[in-house]
């Protein structure tokens, strides 16, 4: 059944819902919304709350526009069990950093936990899911999970290994250190056996003038290994090790990290 088209000046009516993303800068959408008006092909979606106000699902860009420059808001009650996520993904997809900070906001603490790593290492959202999670850098495979409100803290043994050295490259004022392609090449060398962090805080102390930007994942692996190994009578194959664990992991976890 399609549902009637409603609008109102009463913009103390509605209620933004808790799980949307955060609104910026919406300048050029009230430049927008003063020549042609709020179109009647894009009302907003809401539900009626339990107090008797009205909840944006999905809209919140547009209301707050809209109640910037006085034009009356229009919108669509319905009842559907939708997620906020789902509808807008439907028109406009969410970045990563939009659901972390829906869920954070809910008070989700599985969510709050990645949200703290983040702000603490200053590693990306998407690598920093995989870390939480217990796996490597990159995986991806929490993903769909961490899109959907389900996602789980995992073994944090991982996470707080890649955190202590990084933390450490930081402090001695090696800016990248938590840039994607050097994390990736982290978590793959801290799954090798042999590999020792205190060795390798103190190499990385010893020569971080020699550890350079990497164009790719293979150049950052082979620079860990240079590190790793400079100035020492026994040589670890850190790169290759390091390879032979992912396909390992792989096998066991039927799908790549």
């Amino acid at each position: 059944m399609t549902q009637k088209i409603q609008e109102s000046k009463n913009y103390g009516m509605f209620q933004l819902h808790e799980f949307n993303r955060d609104v910026f800068n919406t300048i050029k959408l009230e430049v927008s919304m003063k020549k042609h008006g709020w179109i009647d092909a894009y009302p907003m979606h809401v539900t009626r709350n339990y107090d008797g106000k009205l909840k944006i699902k999905e809209g919140h860009h547009r209301f707050e526009a809209a109640k910037k420059i006085g034009i009356a808001v229009k919108y669509v009650v319905c009842s559907d069990s939708s997620t906020l996520a789902e509808l807008v993904d439907s028109t406009r997809a969410w970045i990563m950093l939009d659901h972390l900070r829906s869920k954070t906001r809910s008070g989700n603490p599985n969510y709050i936990a990645i949200k703290d790593y983040c702000d603490e290492t200053g590693i990306p959202v998407g690598l920093s899911i995989s870390l939480i999670a217990g796996q490597n850098a990159g995986s991806s495979n929490h993903t769909k999970a961490f899109k959907l409100g389900t996602f789980k803290v995992g073994d944090p043994l991982h996470a707080n290994q890649v955190k202590n050295i990084v933390l450490h490259m930081k402090k001695i004022g090696i800016r990248f250190a938590s840039t994607s392609l050097f994390i990736q090449a982290l978590s793959k060398v801290l799954r090798v056996d042999e590999f020792s962090i205190i060795r390798f805080k103190e190499k990385i102390s010893a020569h971080a003038t020699l550890f350079d930007r990497q164009p790719n994942l293979r150049g950052y692996l082979n620079a860990i290994e240079l590190i790793y190994n400079r100035q020492s009578k026994e040589k670890i194959p850190l790169a290759f090790l390091a390879d032979e664990k992912n396909k390992e992991r792989q096998i066991n976890f039927g799908r790549r990290e």
